[in-house]
């Protein structure tokens, strides 16, 4: 598990599913949590 809110670093991992939190959902990867990262 890794905690970023660097852009770049999502970008080059590549992540393949995605934890939400506060929530603490789990889902799938997809670029509309690319925006998400770029709010935080």
């Amino acid at each position: 598990m890794l905690v970023t809110h660097d852009e770049g670093a999502v970008e080059a991992l590549k992540p393949d599913r995605v934890l939400l939190l506060p929530d603490g959902t789990e889902d799938l990867w997809n670029p509309d949590y690319q925006d998400l990262v770029s709010l935080a």
